[in-house]
This record gives C-alpha cells, structure tokens and sequence, in this order.
C-alpha cells in the first residue's frame, strides 16, 4: 500500500466523530458556522474555518492537479517550510516538515492535517474545515496561518498561476525568494477573510 494511502486511513475520520450533526438539522448555515468555529477556538490543538461549495471544490480540484506546495511558518525572525499534500480522497490535506521528508521519505508522519466536511453540504450549502494539530512543534497560531495559507494561494487566480503551477510542473522556474517575500508582506498582514459567509 502506497504511503498517501497509509496516512490517509490513518487520520480520515467523518464529521459525526467530530460533532454531532443532528442538533443543527433546522439551524441556519450561519448558526454552524458560528458554533464550528466557537468550539475549536477553545481547543488548543485544532483551528477551524468554513468555505463555500466554490471555493472547496476550486481548492481540491487544483491540489489534485498541483497536489504539493509549501508553506512559511514564520517565527520571531526566522521562519521554516512545511510541504502540504493532498489525500487521494481529496478531504484531507496534510502538512509535513520539508526536512522529515527529505531525510525519511517512507516513514514520515504529518504534523499538521486538514480535513475538509461534506456532510453538512446538502443540507446547508457549506463545507466544515477542520486543522488538527499532530505535532505540537507548531502553534495553533502557526497552524491556522498555514491553513489559511495554502486556502488562499490555491484559490487565488493570480498566484495559483505565479507560485503553485511552477512548483508542480517548473520548479526551476519557481521564484523562491519571490515568494517568501511576498507571502511575508502581504499574506502575514491581512484580515481574516477566509470565512465565506
């Protein structure tokens, strides 16, 4: 069995192992969303979005065509990468230390995963993202960053085409320097725009 495979029956789980669904039958979208993310701000190692039908399925369908992409986590005055990939199930997403990978390519375990719900969809048109910390070598802070990090690079037109396309098909081409740059000037700095509704 392929190692993606592994891991992915390894930390695959449904929504109902994370929060009971039946409660919120006749709640209104805004409703979950708000509960959702009230429960995981007092969890100390998970964080918490929710996105719309457009943005989940622009982010899985292009991880499933450039699924590896990296992401700064900066701290204090220096900063490291963590390489993200997605399942071949396309609900989970999982972020690794570079170097874990470069030194054990087999045996590595993610530090960080993302998992994306459908169940509440049909009845409330929204996806439920959910960060789970595996780790604790990275902060909740760090970890929501890197969540929202690769949400907006994948989704967003202009630097899906100037960062994630090069990455995954002309690494040569892919301006490292650039990009770190850019990622700490403006993505470290904004608001927090990534809840849809």
């Amino acid at each position: 069995m392929k190692l993606r495979q592994i891991l992915t029956a390894r930390y695959s789980c449904d929504l109902e192992t994370v929060m009971k669904t039946e409660p919120f039958k006749n709640k209104s979208a805004t409703t979950v969303i708000d509960v959702w993310n009230y429960y995981h701000r007092v969890l100390p190692e998970a964080v918490s979005l929710a996105m719309s039908y457009q943005k989940t399925k622009l982010l899985q369908d292009r991880m499933s065509k450039m699924p590896i992409f990296m992401q700064p986590v900066i701290r204090d005055l220096n900063h490291f990468f963590l390489l993200s990939h997605i399942s071949e199930g396309k609900e989970l997403i999982m972020f690794n230390f570079v170097e874990d990978i470069n030194v054990k390519p087999l045996e590595y375990d993610p530090i960080f995963i993302m998992r994306i719900f459908k169940e509440m969809y049909n009845s409330h048109g929204i996806f439920l993202v959910r960060g789970d910390i595996i780790d604790k070598a990275i902060s909740k802070t760090e970890a929501e960053l890197a969540m929202k990090g690769l949400i907006n690079y994948y989704t967003d037109n202009n630097l899906y085409k100037e960062y994630i396309e090069p990455f995954n098909e002309r690494l040569a081409d892919f301006n490292h320097e650039k990009f770190l740059n850019d990622y700490l000037e403006t993505f470290s700095r904004k608001e927090d725009k990534f809840n849809d509704f």
